[in-house]
């Protein structure tokens, strides 16, 4: 979403002059009306689908009243979809006309008297006049001007739809002054305009991306460094209300592996006989002296082949005596 309010300093004195008539940009305006013919586009207001060029004129040039000569009696002002919603609108006239509208009753509600309060207008109480273009042109600055690849006043392809709002610079009472250009921030905040635009024109048509535009538009130079911290503390503080606990979970776990040490892997200890009784232990770390425990030494229990050893040594050494008795060996011979 692209909206801009056109200052004749610096988008073009001749064509946007505002300090006298507004004829010269109604002519401007009015360049695709031969070309289109009898389905030219009309003006249109708050509140009427058709106005003649002679009728716009004649009421701007009418809210004069208290003005200086060389003082502002109207603006001009642009909505434009960016290329990649162009696909929204789908070249629905009427509903672009509402938006439109919806526009310039945010543009309304933005002006504040100099201490700040609201002033409390809407679209109903502006002098604008609207009309729809559906064609943009190449300008002298243009990179492909530049490079000679099209000429200055070629139309630009695509769908390039988009409208021009002349609106008076004293309210429908001719008693008020509206300012937009106004260097007083309490008065008419232009970057708060901006992003009333894009919210709305996602809420209109159902799409996300005018707060990505937002935020590139905050990035150039218009609009003071404190309003940019502002409006991205905003988005932060929306970011963190909308995942509080996702977000409380991602800090604890980068503090717990900033800051926690490095925790030994649990070791589980075989069983440990003590005094006859099976013992299982799980430690953290590494075990200290007095815990460990060794087993109690057990009797040597001999296998069945030792024993048979043993029993044919005892067999062998009584046979061995009784031959000696037998023998008299050591007591003579005995019959």
């Amino acid at each position: 979403m692209f909206f801009k309010i056109l200052n004749p300093k610096v988008h073009g004195k001749n064509q946007y002059d505002n300090a006298g008539t507004c004829r010269a940009l109604v002519k401007s305006l009015s360049k695709e009306d031969k070309e289109l013919g009898f389905d030219k586009e009309f003006f249109f207001s708050d509140e009427e689908d058709y106005v003649t060029s002679d009728r716009v004129i004649k009421t701007i040039d009418g809210m004069k009243g208290q003005l200086g000569k060389e003082e502002a009696k109207f603006y001009s002002l642009v909505v434009s979809p960016r290329p990649e919603a162009m696909p929204l609108i789908k070249g629905d006239k009427k509903k672009f006309i509402s938006y439109t509208r919806e526009v310039m009753s945010l543009y309304a509600d933005n002006f504040n008297y100099k201490n700040g309060e609201h002033k409390k207008l809407s679209g109903k109480d502006l002098v604008y006049f609207a009309k729809i273009e559906y064609n943009r042109y190449y300008k002298g600055t243009d990179p492909e001007v530049r490079a000679k690849k099209v000429k200055q006043g070629d139309k630009k392809p695509g769908d390039n739809m988009h409208v021009h709002i002349i609106v008076s610079r004293k309210d429908k009472s001719n008693t008020l002054k509206l300012s937009p250009l106004t260097n007083d921030r309490k008065q008419f905040n232009q970057v708060e305009m901006k992003g009333k635009c894009h919210r709305y024109f996602d809420t209109f048509y159902n799409y996300i991306g005018s707060g990505i535009e937002l935020e590139n538009f905050l990035k150039e130079k218009y609009g003071a460094t404190e309003e940019r911290i502002k409006y991205f503390n905003h988005l932060e503080e929306m970011r963190k209300a909308n995942q509080p606990e996702k977000k409380e979970e991602s800090s604890v776990l980068k503090e717990e592996e900033i800051k926690a040490p490095q925790q030994i892997p649990t070791i589980k200890t075989l069983p440990v006989v003590s005094k006859g009784k099976e013992k299982s232990k799980e430690e953290h770390g590494t075990l200290k002296q007095e815990e460990i425990k060794f087993p109690e030494q057990t009797p040597t229990i001999q296998t069945s082949s030792v024993i048979s050893k043993e029993k044919d040594k005892e067999e062998s050494k009584d046979k061995k005596q009784d031959n000696s008795k037998s023998f008299g060996i050591g007591g003579g011979f005995s019959f």
